[in-house]
């Protein structure tokens, strides 16, 4: 606004300020953004979460981390993947200094569930797949499925997926353990070249659960190939 209305001279520009952040905690495998509120936000040039620099971009930096300008006094921050439960620090930056810093906290990713990013741009663009074991024991090891088809497949009483069209278009990976700091996995993919999308589900075996069978099974994530 104008900071000299009797004089008719124009606002001038101002370094950002933080008041708030929402939801805190936030799970350190989420799509959720944390709503950062405040003021002069519209012209933000970077956040400093921690000590890793994030900017505006597209989604595909969903591993990463990044940010939206959402409004003057609204600032969409998606944190990086994987982070270690506990607090974290905020910071904004634009051309004329820097906010104050806020604290968030983030917790590990309360269910069993398999996430990346919504799109890749062009067949050979990398991007990483990951998994957080929820309520499953530090003795859980995850295997990765990944399908074209949406036809589901199922081996009663062993094993139920939603994608595979009844095992005939399925690939899967071996089991490997989930990280005792994160408790996440995760497969790096070198792109989506042949197909159109890639549909992606996770299969857990928890060494502790009193039955194996059925084997756990996550959502359905899609990659869409654009």
């Amino acid at each position: 606004s104008d900071q000299f209305p009797n004089h008719g001279l124009a606002s001038f520009p101002r370094s950002p300020h933080l008041t708030s952040a929402s939801p805190t905690p936030i799970a350190n495998l989420s799509k959720q953004p944390i709503v950062v509120t405040g003021e002069n936000l519209d012209q933000v040039t970077s956040v400093l979460f921690d000590s890793t620099t994030l900017v505006p971009t597209l989604s595909t930096a969903w591993e990463t981390g990044y940010i939206q300008q959402v409004n003057a006094t609204t600032l969409h921050v998606y944190p990086p993947q994987g982070l270690q439960p506990g607090g974290h620090s905020v910071q904004a930056f634009n051309a004329q200094g820097s906010s104050n810093a806020i604290g968030v906290q983030v917790m590990f990713a309360p269910t069993f569930q398999v996430a990346a990013q919504n799109y890749v741009i062009g067949g050979s663009m990398p991007f990483t797949v990951f998994a957080s074991r929820g309520q499953l024991s530090n003795l859980s090891w995850a295997a990765l499925a990944f399908s074209e088809s949406t036809l589901p497949s199922i081996a009663p009483g062993v094993l139920s997926l939603g994608i595979g069209n009844q095992f005939s278009n399925l690939f899967h990976t071996d089991l490997i353990p989930f990280d005792p700091a994160n408790r996440l996995v995760h497969w790096d993919f070198p792109g989506v070249t042949s197909w159109s999308h890639v549909d992606l589900q996770v299969v857990a075996i928890d060494l502790l659960a009193p039955t194996q069978f059925p084997l756990l099974t996550t959502n359905v994530a899609t990659v869409n190939r654009l």
